[in-house]
């Protein structure tokens, strides 16, 4: 999976993850910076959407616009997800609020290809995509990783300054 892919699929959390944040933190949408990383999404944006994302369940469907969340709708005790904390190769790793410095009422994060209910490589498949970076369908209710998914693991990018990331398979 090349890294646009990944970007992709990152992006499409990232608008799940803001509906989820909205509906069920009270996050509303702050003023967005230009400070964007290579990715095009900001990395504390994608990483507290993340947190977001993962931690609530939810059965409505997100919205169809990306809406980008600045690091200071959250709390400092939010902790931060840098992909250092754990080796190069960690495959779907998995954070405890002691990984990443989240407050005592933090949640545990994991990460994996898609979540249930979605599926990778399959019909339709846009002209010109590459199948394995096309992901259909919605999440089920509740929100859980579908275990049988692509992988993703913490490799370098020689390309990103803020190495290392995480990456699919």
């Amino acid at each position: 999976m090349t890294r646009f892919e990944v970007r992709s699929k990152l992006l499409k959390a990232g608008i799940k993850a803001k509906a989820v944040a909205v509906q069920h933190l009270g996050i509303s949408e702050v003023g967005t910076t230009h400070n964007h990383s290579r990715l095009g999404v900001r990395k504390t944006t994608l990483r507290i959407a993340t947190v977001a994302l993962l931690s609530f369940a939810t059965g409505q469907a997100a919205s169809a616009a990306v809406i980008r969340i600045d690091e200071s709708a959250f709390t400092a005790d939010a902790g931060r997800i840098t992909f250092s904390e754990f080796a190069n190769g960690t495959i779907n790793p998995i954070y405890t609020p002691s990984n990443y410095g989240g407050g005592i009422n933090a949640p545990t994060v994991s990460f994996g290809g898609v979540f249930q209910g979605q599926t990778v490589g399959q019909p339709p498949i846009p002209a010109g995509a590459a199948p394995t970076g096309v992901v259909n369908g919605t999440p089920s209710a509740s929100l859980a990783l579908d275990p049988s998914s692509p992988r993703t693991f913490i490799t370098g990018d020689s390309a990103n300054p803020t190495s290392p990331v995480l990456s699919g398979s």
